[in-house]
């Protein structure tokens, strides 16, 4: 397969030119959405009446994970080929929003990425709107937990929305979230989903609330963020540093 580099491995089944062909071929249309994706990992596998394929694809700034299960292994390459191709594409759209951003220069507060003005509203009608950061950076449940520390460190944040795809928030992940999960090999993240250590008990507050309610949510309850959801929907994130640049601008 030209320009890839593709690594089939069979465990408690033999192994088959058949699937193999088959999982190329599918590989083949993903590498047309992406032609940075450089290697791929396949295992083949069979667990009693399952059988499973766990595919990873790495390249150049990608590192994607996808598992098939279902009883016949090539109803579950389709499942996993499936899904690898919906984070290709969230991935394709992502590199859309976010390229303006990432040509401009990493703010000096490290916040979610944005850029704040001096808040010129008077003190007693602040709301939470006035200093959240709006369009904050987002992972999806079945991203896997790399992605979301390069995107950390990309951006110099500590908290990110976990979304789907009506962008409504499900949960949480933070870097203390992260730090839980140390492993000596950077590539077993690849294959562990946002969904198994996001935070899920989440709450929310909307932009139109006084910055004093936000304040004591934080507090009483330490939070480091409070993601702001207005109509269902996301629309910003309110962070400790927000509260802290508010007070430097003031003072």
């Amino acid at each position: 397969m030209s320009n890839l580099e593709v690594r089939m491995s069979f465990k408690n089944l033999k192994a088959s030119k058949a699937i193999e062909q088959y999982m190329e071929d599918k590989l083949g249309k993903l590498k047309k959405l992406n032609h940075l994706i450089q290697d791929a990992h396949c295992l083949f596998r069979t667990d009693k009446f399952y059988h499973i394929v766990d595919v990873t694809l790495l390249g150049k700034n990608i590192k994607l994970y996808g598992e098939g299960v279902s009883d016949d292994m090539y109803a579950s390459i389709d499942l996993v080929t499936q899904k690898l191709k919906k984070q290709l594409n969230r991935m394709k759209e992502r590199i859309s929003n976010w390229g303006q951003v990432s040509k401009r220069s990493i703010p000096n507060d490290k916040t979610n990425g944005n850029f704040h003005e001096k808040i010129k509203v008077p003190k007693e009608n602040i709301r939470v709107k006035n200093l959240m950061s709006p369009k904050p950076f987002t992972v999806y449940t079945d991203d896997n937990l790399q992605f979301a520390q390069d995107l950390m460190n990309w951006r110099y944040i500590r908290h990110i929305p976990v979304v789907n795809d009506s962008n409504e928030v499900v949960g949480l992940l933070t870097h203390r979230d992260l730090l839980k999960f140390s492993f000596s090999a950077r590539d077993t993240q690849v294959s562990i989903p946002i969904h198994e250590v996001m935070q899920k008990d989440i709450q929310t507050i909307a932009p139109g609330s006084s910055i004093q309610i936000a304040a004591d949510l934080m507090l009483g309850n330490k939070f480091g963020c409070l993601p702001v959801v207005k109509k269902g929907k996301l629309v910003g994130i309110l962070t400790e540093a927000d509260f802290v640049r508010y007070v430097s601008d003031h003072t």
